[in-house]
């Protein structure tokens, strides 16, 4: 449990605060609901999507904080909400706020590749789902718009829609079958992984520690997720970290690349499919 109260007095002047960022910079482009403030930094949004934030950011947080050689995950001090509608919640996550040191990309890859090593290592929790802690879907580049189209009820359901995606690409793109191998995940553990490896998600902290953030993009999916948000070919700076990592070899992923292609152009992702990878039934 953080050692920081949140008075009901910060609380309002949190909630003047978001609401004065967003009166002024909704219209922008790449707007993003976060505010830094003297004490805090906090992110705001709708409970559905914060939620899973707070969860999954905590642990990994308490986990970190019981070993000196984890990474630094910002410590959250509080999480609130309120309702703007009877059927509408704003929710807002307090959390530390950290003071950076400049650092180059090239002297930063090395140090993220050890931090996600460290993710990678850590045990999801008992009963934990595919995506974030506390519910929410996952998120991950292959999926269209990056988030899962459905709530995976287990790695075999998730294995299942991924197949149907296999079947379509082989109808639409006219591939031969045995040129796109199927997707064999269901062996597979899941593992927390950053999807986003966009170089602003991490850092380093004024005491030297390598940092992680933006737990709206951490969750747990199978190993071969993993494998693929770490395998691009261009010269981004996941492709500097991948330079780092030793990363098991997936045999899904070049199947995985081309079931992205397609998900990306639908309109309706979700394949006719269930939570569990069946065929929705008709009403």
């Amino acid at each position: 449990m953080s050692s920081i109260i949140v008075s009901p007095e910060q609380e309002a002047a949190i909630v003047s605060a978001c609401r004065e960022h967003e009166r002024q910079h909704k219209w922008e482009k790449n707007y993003r609901r976060c505010v830094v403030t003297e004490d805090f930094f906090v992110k705001f949004g709708s409970y559905n999507s914060i939620y899973p934030q707070y969860m999954t950011q905590k642990y990994i947080s308490q986990l970190a904080a019981m070993n000196p050689d984890a990474p630094h995950i910002p410590e959250v001090y509080h999480f609130f909400t309120e309702y703007l509608t009877p059927d509408y919640r704003m929710a807002y996550l307090v959390m530390e706020r950290l003071e950076l040191t400049p650092i180059s990309d090239q002297d930063l890859s090395p140090r993220v590749s050890r931090a996600l090593q460290w993710l990678y290592s850590l045990p999801a929790p008992a009963e934990a789902a595919i995506g974030g802690l506390g519910g929410g879907r996952a998120r991950h580049v292959l999926f269209k718009d990056r988030r899962a189209p459905l709530d995976f009820s287990s790695i075999e359901a998730l294995e299942r829609y991924m197949n149907k995606a296999r079947r379509f690409v082989i109808a639409r793109m006219q591939i031969r079958f045995h040129t796109l191998d199927p997707i064999n995940i269901k062996h597979e553990s899941l593992v927390f992984t950053q999807s986003d490896m966009d170089v602003s998600n991490f850092g380093v902290d004024k005491d030297g520690k390598t940092c992680l953030f933006d737990f709206e993009t951490v969750g747990l999916l199978p190993q071969s997720f993993v494998t693929y948000t770490m395998s691009p070919a261009d010269g981004s700076f996941a492709a500097k970290v991948a330079g780092h990592l030793n990363l098991p070899l997936s045999p899904n992923i070049p199947s995985m690349g081309k079931i992205s292609e397609l998900l990306w152009i639908l309109s309706d992702p979700k394949l006719g499919l269930d939570n569990s990878g069946m065929p929705k039934r008709k009403r």
